[in-house]
């Protein structure tokens, strides 16, 4: 039976032998590409056993946790840099009261959840301007926008009270 050079490729690279090898052991088989690594492996003659292929999986998936956690890490860095860059301040009239990093506000927000949302509100109310600065100077002013979503429920009463 004539061996094709398929064939031969294929033990080759399922088996990692040598051309030569490969020829010889698919013609002591009559070109039974299955019976010629089965008779490879019993030889210990190839490094298709699941040992070898199994570290190499581990070893790869080590590799590929290691890199997504390092991304993952990367990002949080950034987003907290980009967070502290974040100012938040408290301003009435042409004075600023308090300019905070955001990092800090968040941290005082969260400690203090009830405290610094009355705090906040009587702020609004009492004629204090509440703003927060991004890094690159778009600043969100947030009495406005609460003023202004104030404005809107209003609003929205004033038309309800037509309807009916």
């Amino acid at each position: 039976m004539s061996i094709s050079i398929d064939k031969i490729d294929i033990l080759m690279e399922r088996a990692q032998v040598g051309y030569k090898e490969a020829k010889d052991v698919l013609e002591k088989f009559d070109g039974n590409v299955v019976e010629a690594l089965i008779y490879l492996e019993n030889e210990e003659k190839t490094t298709t056993d699941t040992k070898h292929r199994s570290r190499d999986g581990r070893a790869q998936m080590k590799e590929e946790f290691s890199r997504t956690r390092t991304s993952f890490f990367d990002k949080v860095r950034k987003f907290i840099i980009n967070l502290h860059k974040t100012k938040f301040i408290i301003s009435k009239g042409e004075g600023t009261i308090l300019n905070l990093p955001m990092t800090i506000t968040t941290i005082l927000v969260l400690m203090t959840v009830p405290f610094s949302l009355i705090l906040l509100a009587l702020g609004i109310l009492t004629g204090y301007k509440i703003s927060i600065v991004k890094p690159n100077g778009k600043n969100i002013k947030v009495s406005e926008a609460l003023q202004f979503v104030e404005k809107q429920q209003d609003k929205f009463k004033d038309d309800n009270k037509d309807d009916e």
